[in-house]
């Protein structure tokens, strides 16, 4: 500590000190001196360093610990977002696709790229351009400038870092899809839980000073199902137009299988948004593709950073994404993979109507199910070779729940898990003495 160097002001001696913890010359857990002894060394007012160290946990660098005083942060904690149940278990808990529904190419497709591509290829593929314009204009969404990028979390985590400074908080629904909680421990963002009812994430009535964005999901919210209604948006709208500096990421996973219209987001959108799109669902999960359009700026600000970075998306799967995607287009299939999900979803609702208990058929691939007792909750599926998920994960302060996939749901076995979700519904623990 004695290599602190003699600065005037909380800026210089917060970079110094983030340097040095970046550097690992500060490991985590390394304490650090109090704000007076600091002051006292590098003769300055201790006001200076009280802010300097403000800084600094507000960025996720250093904790505070009561008398123990400040240490260097702990890395951000290693989530482990895999879904893993005992082998032999069938699964209702993974948030995959039924792949029977998904798209494949023909046998000799791939063997048909032959154009070798080169570094020079810092471009996007027009097919996948052109049907991406014809999705976005279809959905009344502005798009002057579109990109693509490696997932949905890839784009979150790009707008994020341009847009969210370490230490702000960020906006987000509660319960809310796990990656999301993870990307922003990793990015040093506070994670602020928004309520969920039928019109889907409730505007904050409190203000948030340091609040810098706000993710929000158009359709099928994971995990719940919910759609965010025009109604609430235009609420939103109004909250981020009374909060200018506020960013909104508005996350359309479910797209060309949802039945319900996105809310107008044709006009008065917010200065600072970004839509995402990704194929995950509809096309297949391993082709890695989001599609993304947003404030012209911003756009091109996001397009640069990935220049800077992997520079563009494989163009091989941008070519499969725009032939899958033309593909379900030609055959009528994205109706039908959407009602076929919605029978799904209709026949577990009916089912549980036999036990007196209602739910919203509402659109997905998850039913989230409100509990007593999550491990005894699952306990009840297990005994029965059956998994799904704990809905642990997803929860920030809402309350206890589990979740089901519909990606198996199919005839015979809708009745027994609806059975089975009505005994969990009920579970509860014991304490033996």
């Amino acid at each position: 500590m004695e290599s602190y160097r003699k600065t005037l002001n909380a800026a210089s001696i917060a970079n110094h000190l983030e340097t040095q913890i970046q550097n690992g010359d500060l490991p985590p857990g390394t304490p650090l001196p109090t704000v007076r002894e600091l002051a006292t060394r590098m003769s300055v007012n201790p006001s200076t360093v009280a802010t300097a160290y403000r800084n600094l946990r507000a960025a996720g660098m250093i904790v505070t610990n009561g008398r123990k005083g400040s240490q260097v942060a702990p890395p951000p904690a290693q989530l482990d977002l895999s879904v893993s149940f005992p082998t032999g278990l069938e699964d209702f808990a993974s948030g995959n696709v039924d792949v029977a529904l998904l798209p494949k190419p023909e046998a000799d497709w791939f063997s048909q790229q032959t154009d070798q591509i080169g570094y020079e290829a810092n471009r996007d593929d027009d097919a996948l351009l052109a049907l991406s314009k014809q999705w976005l204009a279809a959905q009344r969404i502005p798009h002057d400038k579109i990109g693509f990028f490696s997932g949905t979390l890839d784009a979150m985590e790009r707008i994020l870092r341009q847009r969210v400074r370490p230490g702000a908080s960020v906006l987000v629904e509660d319960p809310c899809w796990p990656p999301v909680i993870a990307l922003l421990k990793n990015l040093h963002l506070k994670a602020i839980p928004l309520d969920l009812d039928e019109d889907g994430a409730r505007v904050p009535d409190a203000s948030h000073q340091d609040v810098a964005g706000v993710i929000l999901t158009l359709r099928a919210h994971n995990p719940t199902g919910i759609s965010l209604s025009p109604q609430r948006f235009e609420e939103w709208k109004q909250f981020l137009e009374g909060n200018p500096k506020i960013t909104l990421i508005m996350d359309d996973y479910w797209g060309p299988l949802s039945k319900h219209p996105l809310p107008d987001l044709s006009d008065d959108l917010p200065k600072n948004w970004f839509y995402l799109m990704s194929v995950s669902k509809a096309l297949g999960p391993d082709l890695r593709l989001c599609i993304a359009t947003g404030n012209t700026r911003l756009m091109a600000e996001l397009k640069q950073h990935q220049l800077a970075g992997p520079r563009w998306v494989s163009l091989l799967l941008q070519r499969l994404t725009a032939h899958l995607w033309q593909k379900m287009i030609d055959d009528d299939a994205f109706d039908a993979v959407a009602q076929e999900y919605e029978n799904r979803r209709r026949l577990f609702v009916q089912a549980m109507q036999n036990h007196q208990i209602r739910f919203s058929v509402r659109e997905g691939l998850h039913f989230w199910v409100p509990v007593q007792d999550e491990a005894q909750a699952l306990q009840v599926f297990s005994a029965e070779g059956i998994a799904v998920q704990s809905g642990q994960a997803f929860r920030l302060r809402t309350s206890k729940a589990i979740r089901i996939s519909v990606a198996h749901l199919t005839g015979d076995k809708i009745p027994q898990i609806a059975d089975l979700t009505a005994k969990a519904m009920k579970a509860t623990s014991q304490t033996v003495l």
